[in-house]
């Protein structure tokens, strides 16, 4: 053994900074939950982690928006379900008054009373309803829901002139688009029939029920996509965790163990440096006896 170079306690040591560093190591990872904390720690781990991280946050902000999307059309079915209500009631209104022959002047002006309010309804909640400050049933006014092609009567039609007066035959006027605001106002006034206005109201639930059916078409769809991005979301946070995070029980016994091993190592230095101090002393008492 050598007197000036004890090399059993520079093995020791170097133990004891081994474990030490095992035993930092082990009680970061169960710190942070992380066994990649630097990019020393796993280079490649680090660059796999940084791709899935774009992958997840992309994905996130995709499933963010078509949420968003489906709260928007959510909203705008909701208004539209308002008016098919409505709209049914109008249709009842246009079928009794065609049937003019059972109603008194007081039901038939109830009746316009009620048809008016309901016209005045669809116009206030087409321009008042609105998503996070943005109308969403613009389109959808009285004078555009059910816009029908009608061929007002001649003037000498509306005035019920006898045939035998005129001269000629008076021309037709052109056809205009009148929407449901026109169609109670005509049909109540006598200038147009309860038929056009039931055939207005018809064309006017159609065209609800076109949108609202186009409204769950595409809500169908947004949440087909979510569930593709979140299986999506879930496999690459899982791939990210698998490379990333750490394991709890290991990282524990790799940190009883990086204990044991120091405890270990410091006590083979002492047990070095007691051999040293046992053959110094051996040579002391040798020098003293040959004295």
């Amino acid at each position: 053994m050598s007197i000036l170079f004890n090399l059993p306690e520079v093995i020791a040591q170097r133990g004891v900074r081994t474990a030490q560093a095992w035993s930092f190591q082990a009680t970061e990872r169960l710190a942070t939950g992380k066994q990649i904390n630097r990019g020393a720690d796993d280079p490649s781990g680090v660059i796999a982690v940084g791709k899935l991280d774009q992958q997840i946050v992309i994905a996130q902000k995709k499933i963010e928006g078509l949420e968003r999307s489906n709260l928007y059309l959510a909203a705008r079915e909701g208004g539209l379900s308002a008016f098919s209500d409505m709209l049914l009631r109008l249709q009842e209104i246009a079928t009794t008054g065609a049937n003019t022959a059972g109603l008194s002047d007081a039901e038939m002006e109830g009746l316009r009373v009620e048809a008016e309010e309901i016209i005045r309804a669809i116009d206030f909640t087409a321009n008042t309803y609105t998503f996070q400050g943005q109308q969403i049933l613009q389109g959808f006014g009285s004078s555009q829901l059910g816009s029908t092609m009608i061929h007002p009567p001649t003037r000498d039609e509306a005035s019920g002139d006898d045939d035998d007066a005129r001269p000629t035959r008076p021309e037709r006027p052109e056809a205009v688009r009148v929407g449901l605001n026109g169609l109670v106002v005509g049909a109540f006034s006598g200038e147009l029939s309860f038929e056009e206005l039931a055939r207005g109201v018809e064309s006017a639930v159609n065209q609800v029920a076109g949108a609202r059916g186009a409204i769950g078409t595409q809500m169908r769809d947004n949440e087909s996509q979510i569930r593709t991005l979140m299986s999506e979301f879930e496999n690459t946070s899982a791939a990210r965790s698998l490379i990333e995070d750490a394991d709890y029980a290991k990282e524990v016994s790799e940190r009883v163990r990086a204990q044991i091993l120091e405890q270990a190592s410091i006590s083979a230095i002492d047990i070095a440096r007691q051999q040293q101090t046992s053959v110094l002393s051996l040579i002391q008492n040798a020098t003293d006896t040959g004295r």
